[in-house]
């Protein structure tokens, strides 16, 4: 099998990579789409032969954009307002 065969089992989650990928850049549904990333990362250690640090990495990227957010500049800052955490109102002062 050719690198490049487009019957290629893989070119699924490649395609998923890029979509993902070009969502999280723009910032539109980072949460979801960061959590899809995640199971496409795993599930991509699963299938591939190398590259086992690269997904585990990615992965681990991908939870800590669940977890953060979209950033000020994202399309997701400007539909649902930004989010902002004032770190005096933490500390209980």
């Amino acid at each position: 099998m050719r690198l490049h065969d487009p019957s290629s089992p893989l070119i699924l989650p490649a395609v998923g990579e890029a979509l993902t990928g070009a969502l999280l850049v723009v910032g539109l549904g980072t949460p979801i789409v960061a959590i899809l990333v995640c199971v496409l990362q795993l599930g991509m250690l699963l299938v591939t032969d190398g590259a086992i640090a690269l997904h585990v990495v990615l992965a681990a990227i991908s939870v800590c954009l669940t977890v953060m957010g979209p950033g000020a500049w994202s399309i997701d800052a400007r539909l649902f307002g930004r989010r902002r955490v004032d770190i005096q109102s933490l500390r209980g002062d």
